[in-house]
């Protein structure tokens, strides 16, 4: 199942990660750099949702979401300026 903060963590949404301490350069590279890996973090996101909300819900595609979800959001901080 879910296990605690799921969702939570890395990546998520603005401000999170936010220009705080980096200069506006160095986030707008990030930011470029990010793009395509967010897009698809938010569908999957989407997807896992509709999966969630589904009668029926396919535990199988739930968990390969999930872990899907939390690979990408590692991606994404991995490329965080440090």
């Amino acid at each position: 199942g879910m296990g605690p903060g799921m969702m939570g963590g890395y990546g998520m949404g603005p401000g999170m990660m936010g220009p705080r301490g980096y200069n506006q350069e160095e986030y707008q590279k990030y930011l470029d750099d990010t793009a395509a890996l967010r897009k698809k973090l938010h569908e999957k996101k989407f997807e896992y949702f509709e999966a969630m909300r589904s009668p029926k819900p396919d535990r199988e595609k739930i968990t390969k979401l999930e872990k899907e979800i939390r690979d990408l959001q590692w991606d994404i901080y991995e490329k965080a300026p440090k």
